[in-house]
């Protein structure tokens, strides 16, 4: 046994010695020799070491290769993309529907842009300035921009957008945004705006997609605004990162789909989803149906009623994204008088069961709110003890409604006396749009403020009467409406008293002169944080009036491919928004090493 073991050592150590020699350099040629010499066993043993290192060589070599890349977004792929609407106007001027907004987002730019935390950047601006006293904006252009036609974009083009947004045969949605605002243009790359007084919220304007004048200039304002110029017989071209390649229709001639492709030359970066396609559908039910066909990939805005069948489907991504929307039970104490006692509408906002609303109309996915501040501009604990406080006490808001004189009748309807011979009883009725969300949250309050001894009429009114007849009249009691807050935060136009009629947004027609101060100041403060600092004292005041009963803010659901990257969007004012940084969105990657990487 010792023989055979000192025999198998001293064989160990013959090949530990041959592949010591390969370092010398004869080594090959005396490893070739001793080979000759090696026993069969022995040239086996040899052999076997010899392909163990060289798989673990080249594995080691693998896996430093590896830790050296890094995967990379990389230009390609195509992704095909629903909404709900017919586009009308292709033009940043005149759009005004959700669909026109979407493909002006996507074909044109502007001076400016948000980025996904909702902060301006610059777009086709290189830098600007403000004067100190915040009425002069200067803006200088980036050099060498191109249209994607190819013509060079100037301050001539920027002047011609906001001179017809200006002109009022145009009937422009941006008019009020620009009323009263000097441009002065210094050079092809330089122009300024003059206020007549600051106003740090106006930088949101410029945001606005700029039209090529080239190509409008000649135009009357009818043709201008004619549908069929705008979708048809003129290519719309801009700046921004997509840029129209078709359109296609269905048998009776309306637009079904635009394919739009990557502009290689948009000023931050060539998109690397190479082709976009934005399908049109008249309703939800239908896009639902046009992505189980596999017609489209990717939609948004989905009512979260609709959302149990997605959840099953592992290729997508269910991306829900904060609005800054604030839906309310706007009260109008001039309809109905009942609302003038401060005890009714504290037992209105007590009594409202907000949490079971949002369940019921959004599954969830909404915030509650007991303000006029939206969530997404709030600190994130501010909600932190209201969370915790979710029960209501119906025998308390009871008890102060009898203190305050209100009682039962014979028909178990409060009533209260104001008079020897006059009495008034706590009916009212709620008006708000015919949508299965809206009706959803109006049938939770009523049965909340019937529990409580009032007597609730629900009015439902399609989109255009209830603009129309009811809000632009202010014909309501209480209305349930969601406004839209922009990122500026300017509160002004909601709840100023000069706002009270149409088309102020005051829907609650609220008069207080100290709010009024708070919002003349806050309106003019740059610094966002003290603007939000001076709305938190609005607030104070707004909770002790009670004007409306706040419910939430809701979630914008967005619906993607998992194929598709980088749709990182914190949150939105509108949907349009979703596609902000979409120059960044990506399908196809590549492996590269670091050193390459941007």
């Amino acid at each position: 046994m010792h023989t055979l073991l000192g025999t198998r050592f001293k064989n160990v150590k013959k090949i530990y010695t041959l592949f010591i020699e390969l370092w010398d350099k004869t080594g090959f040629k005396k490893l070739f020799k001793s080979l000759k010499k090696l026993s069969l066993t022995e040239k086996l043993v040899f052999y076997f070491l010899l392909v163990i290192l060289v798989i673990s060589g080249t594995n080691m070599a693998w896996n430093y290769n590896r830790s050296l890349l890094v995967e990379i977004p990389t230009h390609g792929g195509f992704l095909k993309e629903g909404v709900i609407g017919i586009p009308r106007f292709i033009n940043p001027v005149l759009a005004f529907s959700d669909v026109d907004r979407d493909l002006t987002g996507l074909i044109y730019s502007g001076l400016l842009r948000y980025d996904t935390n909702g902060n301006l950047i610059n777009d086709l601006a290189e830098n600007y300035t403000i004067s100190e006293d915040g009425t002069i904006y200067h803006f200088t252009l980036k050099p060498d921009l191109k249209f994607q036609d190819g013509q060079p974009v100037t301050t001539d083009d920027i002047d011609f957008t906001i001179q017809k947004i200006l002109d009022p045969g145009i009937k422009s949605p941006k008019m009020a945004n620009w009323k009263g605002v000097e441009i002065h243009k210094i050079n092809d790359r330089e122009i300024e705006f003059s206020l007549s007084h600051p106003y740090p919220p106006f930088l949101s304007n410029f945001t606005i997609g700029i039209l090529p004048k080239h190509l409008w200039k000649d135009l009357t304002v009818e043709d201008f605004t004619a549908s069929n110029i705008n979708l048809n017989n003129i290519k719309p071209v801009g700046s921004g990162p997509y840029e129209y390649k078709s359109i296609s229709y269905n048998t009776s001639g309306i637009p079904s789909a635009y394919t739009l492709e990557a502009y290689n030359e948009f000023v931050l970066g060539e998109p690397f989803i190479k082709n976009l396609s934005i399908a049109f559908y008249s309703n939800e039910k239908k896009m639902l149906e046009a992505f189980k066909s596999g017609e489209i990939e990717s939609f948004g805005g989905i009512n979260p009623q609709n959302l149990s069948d997605l959840t099953k489907n592992k290729n997508i991504t269910i991306k829900p994204i904060p609005l800054s929307q604030v839906f309310a039970f706007f009260i109008n104490q001039n309809q109905n008088h009942i609302f003038t006692n401060l005890e009714v509408r504290q037992a209105l906002n007590q009594s409202f069961d907000r949490d079971y609303a949002i369940q019921k109309s959004l599954a969830g996915y909404a915030k509650k709110l007991t303000t006029p501040i939206p969530s997404v501009f709030l600190p994130l604990n501010y909600y932190v003890n209201e969370e915790s406080a979710t029960t209501i006490d119906l025998e308390a808001i009871k008890k102060n409604l009898d203190k305050a004189g209100w009682k039962l009748n014979s028909g178990g309807i409060l009533e209260k006396k104001i008079s020897k011979t006059e009495t008034q009883q706590f009916a009212f009725s709620i008006t708000t749009l015919n949508s299965s969300e809206l009706r959803a949250v109006a049938e939770v309050a009523k049965a909340n403020w019937e529990s409580i001894g009032a007597k609730v009429e629900l009015k439902f009114f399609e989109s255009g009467d209830l603009n129309q007849e009811i809000i632009r009249q202010r014909q309501y009691d209480i209305l349930l409406y969601g406004e839209v807050v922009n990122r500026d935060l300017d509160l002004y136009g909601f709840w100023h008293s000069s706002q009270r009629n149409y088309p102020g947004y005051n829907l609650s027609l609220y008069a207080n002169s100290k709010v009024d101060k708070i919002l003349e100041d806050a309106r003019r403060m740059e610094d966002n944080q003290n603007r939000i600092n001076k709305y938190l004292d609005f607030e104070k005041e707004i909770s002790k009036d009670i004007p409306a009963i706040f419910a939430y803010s809701k979630e914008y659901l967005y619906i993607a491919p998992n194929k598709v990257k980088g749709t990182i969007i914190k949150n939105m004012t509108v949907q349009t928004e979703r596609f902000t940084n979409i120059y960044k969105w990506y399908t196809d990657t590549d492996h590269v090493w670091k050193i390459f990487a941007k």
